[in-house]
């Protein structure tokens, strides 16, 4: 992607009328923004074809946004699987399409929580890692269960087709390891709060196995995988749709 403007630009210091860079997505469209209220309008429509993941619905940021901190993958962004080079069924496919079917699945999520393991073949350590990620998250931001994904590269999924491990396995496995006790909060400086209710009691990130969404993605080398938190836990279910040409 290329950072020249579709038309020439120029601006005086201070104004919010500012130039903007081209941009390009899966639909094939490109646009210079000419403004800040033109970068948060119309153009998203036409901004991503097809995504995985949407953070959040199209809307005017510049009325309607007023979170704290923000991140690159804010208004949304995308992970196409790689079908072609797993094993696994397609995420679709589990989900209730049609193999053979173009589909997207839209969820909420925060930013992406990157993970490396690459000094074991044992898929339980694998798998120990991804689900420490979801521990951190439940207890630095939120505890609540409901649709966590992650992401698995092809070295990832080679240990895991080595050791016969399907996807529901690492479903099982993640549904029992991601838990927390609400007295562990004490520990990342919630002591405030742990001791409202019964410390002993355990939280899970997931409330069956399969609300874990597993993606075959990411390049052929390096032990690097992501989890992507849910954005208001159950409240904010992954959704599936075929889509047509």
């Amino acid at each position: 992607m290329s950072s020249r403007p579709m038309r020439g630009f120029t601006w005086r210091a201070k104004q919010r009328h500012r130039p903007g860079l081209e941009a390009m997505a899966s639909a094939g469209g490109k646009h210079g923004f000419e403004s800040l209220k033109e970068v948060s309008g119309w153009f998203h429509h036409d901004a991503v074809g097809l995504c995985l993941v949407s953070r959040y619905p199209i809307r005017d940021t510049s009325v309607m946004d007023r979170s704290t901190l923000g991140h690159p993958g804010k208004y949304t962004f995308c992970v196409a699987e790689d079908e072609e080079d797993s094993t696994w069924l397609p995420l679709s496919v589990e989900r209730g399409i049609p193999a053979g079917t173009s589909a997207v699945t839209a969820l909420q999520v925060e930013s992406p929580h990157q993970i490396m393991n690459e000094w074991t073949h044992d898929p339980k350590e694998i798998l120990d890692t991804y689900a420490a990620a979801i521990r951190s998250n439940m207890l630095t931001y939120s505890i609540w269960e409901g649709n966590y994904a992650f992401v698995i590269p092809k070295q990832h999924r080679e240990i895991f087709a080595a050791a016969g491990w399907t996807k529901q396995n690492i479903r099982e496995y993640t549904f029992e390891a991601a838990r927390v006790k609400r007295g562990e909060w004490r520990t990342v400086g919630k002591a405030a709060v742990a001791g409202r209710k019964d410390e002993e009691k355990v939280y899970r990130a997931l409330r069956s196995p399969d609300d874990l969404l597993i993606i075959a993605a990411g390049g052929p080398a390096g032990g690097f995988g992501a989890i992507l938190p849910p954005w208001y836990g159950k409240k904010s279910l992954a959704v599936t749709v075929p889509i047509s040409a």
